[in-house]
């Protein structure tokens, strides 16, 4: 059995000043280490920060798989629904969205199934700078387990 990596991370100058590593920067550090799949799990997303959505589709035109699940309740702005449907192109990116009672309210992000980003932050210029949020980044085998629970929700979509 090995032993999981946890480090803390936050978002906004309150708390990443304070020597905790920024959610944005592990994010992008994290998605450059991304050689097979990524699941991702959000409530809502935006179309800021930029870096992240260039990331995003340097990873499908390496043919990598993205599984990106959002919740269907809330209303996305017009510009993050059109870099959804620009990379919905991509025969290797697949996009849900769950609707029901229990609304997805997780922010989830997993990295083939190896390094896993859980917390309170959206992918949004909010949620990764701007907003007081905390997560947690998690290496080992807690981070399959979290796979395993996207492909769980997704399977059930």
């Amino acid at each position: 059995m090995s032993k999981d990596k946890i480090m803390i991370l936050s978002s906004g100058d309150i708390l990443v000043e304070k020597g905790i590593i920024s959610i944005e920067s592990k994010l992008l550090e994290m998605l450059d280490q991304t050689e097979h799949d990524l699941y991702i799990m959000m409530y809502t997303v935006s179309s800021k920060p930029d870096n992240f959505w260039t990331k995003l589709e340097e990873l499908l035109m390496k043919k990598i798989g993205v599984h990106f699940t959002l919740e269907s309740s809330v209303k996305h702005s017009n510009k993050a629904i059109e870099i959804l449907k620009k990379l919905d192109r991509y025969d290797n990116f697949n996009l849900y969205f769950h609707s029901g009672d229990s609304p997805l309210h997780a922010k989830l992000i997993v990295s083939d199934g190896k390094r896993a980003i859980l917390g309170s932050a959206n992918i949004s210029g909010g949620g990764l700078v701007q907003n007081h949020e905390i997560a947690v980044y998690i290496e080992g085998d807690k981070a399959w387990t979290l796979k395993n629970i996207a492909k769980r929700l997704i399977k059930n979509l």
